[in-house]
């Protein structure tokens, strides 16, 4: 963990410069809302402060915010991000910022599955909307025994 605190350090210090205008996500995999925040009636936001590189893939992902379970999931997420195309005058490794905000929702009768709600504001943020969870739900692909 100190290694990768020493990277994104040094990645702040020699970045300091915006992100290119016009950046594109041409791959986000799908957002998961952890079964153990839904258990637990965990929501808020997270932060996520990512590196990328030259080939699109994010470098290094480092979130803050909410309960760490979110941080953790959306840290996760984060790190599967594809960016590009670039323009022809691009300084790399990209500094920019993705907001998650997690969400859940009591009365949302049109969830037909365990997968959440995801709502994209591309390449800034997004929100994961699912419903909470009764402790002991079995979570998917368990049985009851």
């Amino acid at each position: 963990m100190r290694v990768l605190s020493l990277f994104v350090s040094l990645l702040l210090c020699s970045c300091n410069h915006r992100r290119p205008d016009g950046l594109q996500v041409i791959n986000l995999p799908q957002p998961d809302y952890p079964v153990e925040a839904r258990e637990q009636n965990v929501q808020g936001s997270v932060e996520v402060n990512v590196f990328i590189g030259t080939d699109g893939k994010v470098i290094a992902a480092v979130g803050k915010g909410t309960q760490p379970t979110l941080v953790h999931a959306a840290e996760q997420n984060a790190r599967s991000w594809i960016f590009g195309p670039f323009n022809t005058v691009t300084q790399f490794p990209i500094n920019h910022t993705i907001m998650y905000r997690y969400e859940l929702c009591d009365h949302c009768k049109f969830m037909i599955s365990d997968s959440p709600i995801i709502r994209t504001y591309l390449p800034d943020s997004l929100d994961i909307i699912s419903q909470p969870l009764a402790s002991g739900y079995p979570a998917a692909g368990k049985e009851n025994r």
